[in-house]
């Protein structure tokens, strides 16, 4: 191969990568055009730094995760005598019904008492959506609700058993949960899915309160008492992390990075792992035109609530 051939393939790579630059950012400034198609004001319990973005200097990056819950209501399954019971699901989103995944696209089997039809439910795979994303609504609130009746629930039976130390052990942790959603759980739920976005909005039209971005549902099958059911599961966003420029790090904790060996020591004390004692942040985030998060603003804080609504 020749000085020329040489010459050629390099500035052949150069202008690849020249336009491959110029794509994204034009994509980027078309998500970006005014306005925002949704703007949340999220904090520290919806945005998590990685603990190990300290551990080293020459690391200068930083992406914060986007936390989403969804709904824990438990699935009411028909009983024998015609009423329902309430069945558990962990791991799962009972709004996910397999009528709504058939409105999603996915091609479940039509009949629940046949072994060939649940294998082949259970062989389908995720498919891209788009999803509502709710910010401190009432998908939390109920959410919020439940735990502290439990708590309550439990703490009375302690109470009322005072030599128990199983109940009392159960009521200290269910304290310990109602007080974690109070005040530390991400309040940024998933609540519904579509594959129309302007549907979608049209349903939600808050768009300080809800966000319509794009993500993934997963399908599976879901076992009780001897009977199953198609069911779904949030799989996640499609971009489930927001970069911070760099103007914004000092907010994170960006100022003085902590060396390898402190990180690892605060981390075996549990400190980088506390959400107690993380920076506190109000974060503006806003999706544009392609449904693409960015970080609008970012400002420390120092209350104990974490915008809890009052």
């Amino acid at each position: 191969m020749n000085l020329r051939s040489n010459r050629t393939f390099l500035i052949a790579g150069v202008l690849l990568i020249i336009v491959a630059n110029a794509i994204v950012f034009l994509g980027v400034m078309l998500n970006r055009q005014p306005p925002a198609e949704s703007t949340l004001m999220l904090t520290e319990r919806e945005l998590s730094a990685p603990s190990e973005w300290s551990l080293s200097k020459e690391n200068s990056g930083l992406d914060l995760r986007i936390e989403v819950r969804t709904d824990t209501t438990l699935y009411r399954n028909s009983n024998e005598s015609g009423g329902s019971e309430a069945v558990p699901m962990w791991g799962l989103t009972p709004w996910l019904t397999a009528e709504k995944l058939r409105s999603l696209g996915f091609p479940l089997a039509a009949t629940k008492d046949n072994d060939a039809d649940r294998r082949r439910n259970e062989k389908l795979l995720a498919r891209d959506v788009y999803l509502v994303l709710e910010l401190n609504g009432e998908t939390y609130q109920r959410e919020l609700q439940h735990a502290q009746e439990y708590a309550a629930q439990a703490v009375q039976s302690a109470t009322a058993a005072p030599g128990d130390k199983v109940l009392a052990e159960r009521a200290k942790m269910s304290q310990a949960q109602a007080d974690a959603a109070l005040n530390q759980e991400s309040r940024l739920f998933c609540i519904d899915a579509g594959l129309d976005p302007a549907a979608l909005r049209s349903a939600y039209p808050d768009r300080t309160t809800f966000a319509i971005v794009r993500g993934s549902i997963r399908p599976t099958v879901y076992g009780h008492a001897g009977k199953w059911a198609a069911v779904g599961q949030f799989a996640g966003l499609r971009i489930p992390q927001l970069n911070v420029p760099l103007t914004y790090r000092p907010v994170f904790g960006a100022r003085n990075p902590l060396g390898y060996g402190d990180a690892s020591a605060a981390g075996v004390a549990g400190r980088t792992t506390d959400r107690k004692e993380a920076p506190r942040y109000n974060v503006a985030v806003a999706w544009g035109r392609r449904l693409e998060p960015w970080m609008v603003s970012a400002a420390t804080r120092t209350d104990d609530r974490g915008g809890e609504r009052q």
